[in-house]
């Protein structure tokens, strides 16, 4: 199914051959790029990569609203995919991809407001609703296509800095602390708390993570970041 999109299967192959998989040799085929992944791991790469397909527009306001929502989504991706592969019992391309998922709903709020002129000709109302409804539009739009409760969660509770639970880590911890990073990284400090003083931040890598440690993640992020733009557009 796989190589029957030449776009699809020849990403596959390259992101099977970058840093974050690279064995000793490079591989040339799907069935090589899975073998070295495993199944499930390039299921979420796949699917990775083909929901780039979703931020398109022909109004130019929209497709920048769209523009600017994927590169934030390739963003959060990448320091998630970091933070979950530091934390036992979680997975980086899970994380990745609980990343690029976590404000899908933004992508039909935005498509549908091409229709309203009027509303594209406010964009501080714009950007109030997309506030309001994208986190519950996306966990609608994650239940229809039948993704786990995890990916459900994450997207609801990205932002709810103060998140607690006495469970082990998951992937809503990984985005608390992805966003946080982001956010941070973009210089918007206002109502953020300290990010090691988050529930979240002292779940991840068995509570080992601290703030030098947590510079680390964004020097290890800089150069997912990159590679996942240069993968993923």
């Amino acid at each position: 199914i796989i190589s029957a999109d030449p776009a699809i299967a020849g990403r596959l192959i390259q992101v099977a051959n970058s840093a974050v998989f690279g064995g000793q040799s490079t591989v040339d085929s799907v069935q090589g790029a899975l073998v070295r992944m495993g199944l499930s791991r390039a299921q979420n790469i796949v699917i990775s990569l083909a929901s780039k397909s979703l931020y398109t527009a022909d109004e130019p306001l929209i497709k920048r609203q769209l523009l600017e929502r994927w590169r934030h989504a390739i963003d959060i991706a990448a320091l998630g995919a970091v933070l979950g592969d530091m934390t036992p019992g979680l997975q980086g391309d899970v994380g990745m991809l609980v990343g690029l998922l976590h404000d899908i709903g933004a992508v039909p709020i935005l498509l549908a407001a091409a229709e309203y002129p009027d509303l594209l000709k406010t964009p501080g109302i714009l950007e109030e609703i997309l506030d309001g409804m994208a986190p519950y539009v996306t966990q609608t739009v994650l239940g229809r296509w039948e993704f786990g409760d995890e990916f459900i969660a994450a997207a609801g509770d990205s932002d709810n800095w103060l998140r607690d639970h006495d469970r082990d880590p998951d992937y809503t911890d990984v985005m608390i602390v992805a966003h946080l990073h982001a956010l941070v990284k973009q210089r918007q400090f206002k109502r953020l708390p300290r990010i090691d003083e988050t529930p979240a931040f002292q779940k991840l890598a068995l509570g080992q993570l601290s703030a030098k440690l947590s510079l680390v993640v964004l020097d290890q992020a800089k150069s997912q970041i990159t590679e996942l733009r240069s993968l993923l557009t």
